[in-house]
């Protein structure tokens, strides 16, 4: 009898192990294809948690978006870098699709183009010459090579130019990108190329750029989270004097720089708005 029931048992436990065995889900043959090819495009890098945007914050100064610089004041407001880089050439983006081919030149990625100040202040969370490049995969010394192009093109263009108008010829048609500029890019090393590129109204720490347009719209503990001091800001004064803001925003400015500077600075901002 013993006997009769150990087999029993036995007969149960098999067709259990055969039920969870039929019931476990196996990979598709194709999971393995599915995986390597869903390639995901590089993306601009994430923040920190404890530099989170936060969208629910009440504003205690006047609205004032990045893009509403007044007038002439519009770059030294909110441009980060010179015109060399920020301001890409025609030619040099024919270029870019050029190497391309059937791949399509995205500007899609940047956070910034929607949603007021850069919330990533770095050169990569920028369209310029450079962060095109490498979220497309350009080797840097193609976009070089399309830099040298671009020189020969604008010096003939020039020399046309010149010669419609009547001018000497004799005079140096000097490149747009100098050597220096192509070495700089060449380095592929961030924090060098956005020192040598940067507005001076900029704010340079490392790998990261604030604009007077970022200090406008951040708050005095975001300034000391950046790396941001009165002595840097003090070095920046005399410059911030000649941009040009609403009135009620360069109030608003100056008494927030003021507040950090720990003095009044209203002297370098009474022209501002005129």
């Amino acid at each position: 009898m013993k006997k009769l029931l150990s087999v029993f048992l036995s007969i149960i436990v098999l067709l259990s192990l055969l039920c969870a065995c039929s019931n476990t889900e196996t990979p598709s043959d194709n999971s393995q294809e599915n995986h390597t090819n869903n390639t995901v495009r590089p993306q601009p890098p994430t923040q920190d948690e404890d530099e989170q945007h936060d969208d629910s914050a009440t504003p205690v100064i006047p609205a004032l978006s990045e893009h509403q610089g007044g007038g002439d004041g519009y770059k030294e407001y909110a441009h980060w870098g010179n015109d060399k880089i920020m301001n890409i050439p025609g030619f040099i983006i024919d270029s870019y699709e050029k190497y391309l081919g059937e791949r399509e030149l995205s500007w899609e990625w940047w956070d910034y183009r929607v949603s007021g100040a850069p919330r990533f202040p770095g050169i990569m969370n920028f369209d310029n010459i450079y962060s095109l490049a490498v979220m497309h995969d350009i080797p840097i010394e193609i976009v070089v090579a399309i830099i040298d192009e671009y020189n020969e093109f604008s010096i003939k263009i020039a020399r046309e130019q010149a010669e419609r108008r009547g001018d000497s010829l004799d005079r140096d048609f000097l490149p747009y990108y100098t050597e220096e500029d192509k070495a700089f890019l060449l380095t592929q090393d961030e924090e060098i190329i956005l020192k040598h590129f940067a507005s001076p109204y900029a704010i340079v720490i490392r790998d990261k750029v604030y604009t007077p347009a970022w200090l406008y719209l951040h708050t005095l503990e975001d300034y000391e989270a950046a790396g941001i001091t009165p002595e840097i800001i003090e070095e920046k004064l005399k410059l911030y004097s000649g941009i040009n803001i609403p009135d009620e925003a360069a109030e608003a400015l100056s008494e927030k720089l003021s507040e950090f500077m720990g003095r009044d600075v209203s002297e370098f901002f009474s022209v501002l708005g005129d």
